[in-house]
């Protein structure tokens, strides 16, 4: 990538106009020359008709994660790639091969009826083309005889004008990191070409400010905790809001709670750089983290508005989730846990698998039934429609008049019952979990503990041990009620549409009411 670095310095290639990471864009330049299509996260796909030809109307109905496939096919980062290999390079053979691809999807394009919206219905693909596009002009007013594509580069600044407008339509805005992904990429075509579109850059550059300048809260809490729900999803939030500030300029607001959301980023990475898999995560981080952001960082935090309580110490990194404020990448996870502990993950949650909703993994993956926490039968069929507000959902705080890092949860899945979990930590070798479930009928419940595929699970009665690496914890409960313990096969995640096998601990019964406690000893 050394070589990428020199053509930025260069001016070959224009900074700040990349789509996405996580992918060897060389090597995917080669795959392209002989007709193979590799995309990011998804890896490779056939769009190729009979004839050879790419099918650019492909909408990958019915196959896994196909909203993600059909989102970066139409980001046209295959065009990228080219782009990049030519800039290194020097070799014509991908700059024909990217003049090429484009002009094709080009004569797709202008073919559809005025009214047909199959390139402009995904604000992520729009963004990234976006950039591509600029990028793409970018090369065509280096290249050797520029005259030479004079009409192709008349009409790359036409599609920059009709995405930038698109991109400034309100209607089509989204109110979460798409959308500031969205304002980022604004920006940078006011930033790029503005001497082009003067009478547009004010009303562009207006716009992004203004929304914004309303997303820094929406996206951030009070303390700056991402309300995204989702470990991954705050370090991505934080690295978007960063690429705005050279073009933000002295925006206070957003320096300001920006700052907040870096001073805390360290509780959502691991010690060796890994994403605890809580929300929409996977185990490696969706952008580039500096180790000097995280390593050797310790503390805690409770984050009411955001859901989110985390404490990473020398021993153990420890999260929970509960309530929050937005829907925005959530699961149905209120009261899970997630516990690292002497640097082995030993009780975890799925990860996302996918974010194709018609997916049944992925349908698991969002449902209680994957997840580390204390739940009635009722929370196992929770659609997000019946709730008005996110904060229907549960609620999260510190318990009051308390030492070390204890907290309450309060979970509103099932509106016949009240479920509260209490988690007490200061720092010796207990953890200990108190449950409570009242209700005014008999009602099955189960306490969840989701255990990595390897770890090793031993019961004595009504203890058990968790083993993985050298490393242990033991689980003992007491109940005001009976209950029995099963372990039953369970599914994760920890990258995108890969499976692991793992285990889930179920200590289950069925009572009106129940107090539950939980002694979770670190060995």
């Amino acid at each position: 990538m050394d070589q990428l670095s020199d053509c930025y310095s260069a001016g070959r290639l224009l900074q700040g106009a990349t789509p996405y990471s996580k992918i060897d864009v060389l090597s995917a330049a080669d795959k392209a020359l002989d007709g193979i299509i590799i995309l990011p996260i998804v890896g490779i796909v056939n769009v190729n008709k009979s004839d050879g030809s790419i099918d650019w109307l492909n909408s990958f109905e019915d196959e896994d994660g196909g909203n993600s496939k059909r989102l970066w096919f139409q980001s046209l980062v295959v065009v990228d790639y080219l782009l990049k290999a030519y800039a290194v390079y020097g070799n014509d053979i991908y700059w024909n091969k990217a003049v090429e691809i484009f002009e094709d999807f080009l004569s797709c394009l202008t073919a559809l009826s005025d009214d047909d919206s199959t390139f402009y219905r995904d604000e992520h693909a729009v963004s990234n083309r976006t950039l591509v596009l600029l990028q793409f002009y970018h090369c065509l007013t280096r290249i050797p005889d520029p005259g030479k594509y004079f009409r192709l580069r008349k009409k790359v600044l036409q599609l920059i004008e009709e995405h930038a407008n698109w991109l400034s339509d309100n209607e089509n805005y989204v109110s979460n990191n798409h959308g500031v992904m969205m304002d980022r990429v604004l920006l940078k075509v006011c930033d790029t070409v503005s001497h082009m579109f003067q009478n547009r850059i004010g009303i562009w550059v207006k716009t992004a400010e203004e929304r914004l300048e309303a997303m820094i809260d929406r996206t951030f809490d009070s303390d700056g905790c991402c309300k995204e729900n989702s470990a991954a999803y705050h370090l991505l939030n934080v690295a978007l809001f960063q690429s705005l500030v050279p073009l933000l300029k002295d925006n206070i607001k957003l320096t300001k709670k920006l700052n907040l959301a870096e001073e805390i980023s360290y509780l959502f990475i691991y010690e060796d750089g890994t994403v605890p898999l809580v929300g929409d995560s996977e185990e490696k981080p969706p952008v580039t983290v500096p180790t000097s952001i995280y390593k050797g960082k310790m503390g805690y935090g409770v984050f009411p508005e955001a859901g989110f309580a985390i404490i990473k110490d020398e021993k153990l990194h420890l999260t929970a989730r509960c309530g929050g404020s937005e829907f925005s990448h959530r699961h149905i996870d209120d009261t899970s846990l997630t516990l690292r502990y002497r640097g082995v993950q030993l009780i975890t949650d799925p990860g996302m698998f996918s974010y194709d909703s018609s997916s049944p993994r992925r349908r698991h993956m969002i449902s209680c039934s994957g997840h580390s926490g204390f739940y009635t039968e009722a929370c196992k069929k929770v659609k997000f429609k019946n709730f008005e507000s996110a904060v229907d959902l549960g609620e999260i705080k510190s318990l009051e008049g308390s030492s070390g890092f204890n907290i309450s949860m309060k979970s509103y899945l099932d509106k016949n019952a009240i479920i509260s979990r209490n988690v007490f930590y200061a720092g010796t070798d207990y953890i200990v979990i108190e449950d409570f479930l009242e209700s005014s009928v008999s009602n099955k419940w189960q306490q969840q503990w989701m255990i990595p595929s390897d770890c090793k699970v031993k019961i004595n009665n009504y203890a058990l041990s968790i083993e993985s690496s050298g490393v242990s914890i033991g689980l003992s409960w007491y109940s005001s009620r009976d209950f029995e313990i099963e372990i039953i096969d369970a599914l994760s995640s920890r990258n995108f549409m890969d499976l692991d096998d793992c285990k889930c601990i179920l200590i289950k019964g069925c009572s009106k009411d129940v107090k539950l406690f939980t002694m979770l000893r670190l060995l």
